[in-house]
């Protein structure tokens, strides 16, 4: 952080634009999707799945935008502490 002048306790402020954004799902993503659809065809029609899950994609993203970096920082510790 000394190479920009940032001292230790400020808070750095991440902007991406979504350009910048891929589009792509990532490898291992469309694991989570198969086993919801599978845990949800139990209980729902197919339509209303893809419903449910289009929702859930929608809201997971709205919530995952919001986060801060401090938020960021507390979940990729609590991850380190899992393993």
């Amino acid at each position: 952080m000394k190479d920009y002048n940032i001292d230790d306790g400020n808070k750095i402020h991440l902007f991406i634009s979504e350009n910048a954004s891929s589009s792509k799902p990532l490898p291992n993503q469309n694991i989570l999707w198969d086993h919801l659809r599978k845990y949800l065809k139990k209980d729902y029609a197919e339509d209303d799945v893809e419903k449910i899950i289009e929702q859930f994609k929608s809201n997971l993203h709205l919530n995952v935008n919001d986060l801060n970096l401090d938020e960021i920082e507390k979940i990729a510790k609590f991850q380190l502490n899992q393993t």
